[in-house]
């Protein structure tokens, strides 16, 4: 796949699209009687996610993908992107790494001290002596599409040493690719093993439409 296709498709479409359909079709105030739901921690989850992959792509050391080394890809993005387009969020990526992103990835809750909002059009706030952090989604997702726009789209559309970094962000996603194809391969080769339930391909007919066509919906 083309690092231009999987941009345009991965990040500006499935990323993009879906943040933005929870801002179009989550109204706030919420209902009356509601109090959750707003899905601010789906936001934040989504976008710290797409941090982290962009950081890879944009890794500049040739070394080959591991999904051991994600928080060295998301200090990167971070650090070298993020907080120079938005320098209220300089030094802040270990904070966001452990107690946000950690959280809600693995929990689904963000640590002590972390308040998520949607809503209010606040900037980030953060104070360490009362150890707080609070942070609107939709402000965030905001800035890091801005960044997206304003420091990496340049790097596809010709405007940033096209030739040199072009080739660098398609090696990088190369490298993805084949972890990802390597490692879906050997789970799906052990799961064959373990019976002929596994290898009955009759279950997967329900996601086909009548013409025979997927009918799933990223």
């Amino acid at each position: 796949m083309k690092i231009k296709d999987f941009l345009e498709q991965f990040i500006e479409g499935y990323l993009f699209s879906d943040l933005e359909n929870i801002q179009k079709r989550i109204t706030l105030p919420l209902p009356a009687g509601e109090k959750y739901g707003a899905s601010g921690y789906p936001m934040d989850t989504s976008i710290l996610a797409g941090m982290e992959i962009l950081g890879f792509l944009l890794m500049t050391d040739g070394h080959k993908f591991s999904d051991t080394h994600g928080t060295d890809y998301f200090n990167h993005f971070w650090n070298e992107y993020f907080a120079v387009e938005h320098p209220a969020y300089t030094g802040l990526a270990k904070i966001f790494r452990n107690l946000v992103r950690h959280g809600l990835a693995h929990s689904f809750i963000t640590k002590h001290g972390v308040y998520i909002t949607r809503g209010t059009k606040e900037v980030i706030t953060i104070n360490a002596k009362n150890k707080e952090l609070c942070l609107d989604a939709d402000v965030f997702f905001s800035e890091f599409k801005q960044v997206y726009i304003n420091r990496v789209c340049p790097f596809i559309d010709g405007k940033s040493s096209p030739a040199e970094i072009t080739t660098m962000l398609q090696t990088n996603l190369d490298s993805i690719m084949a972890s990802y194809e390597a490692k879906s391969a050997e789970l799906f080769n052990e799961l064959s093993t373990k019976g002929p339930a596994y290898n009955d391909l009759t279950p997967l007919m329900r996601f086909a439409g009548a013409s025979g066509s997927s009918a799933t919906i990223i």
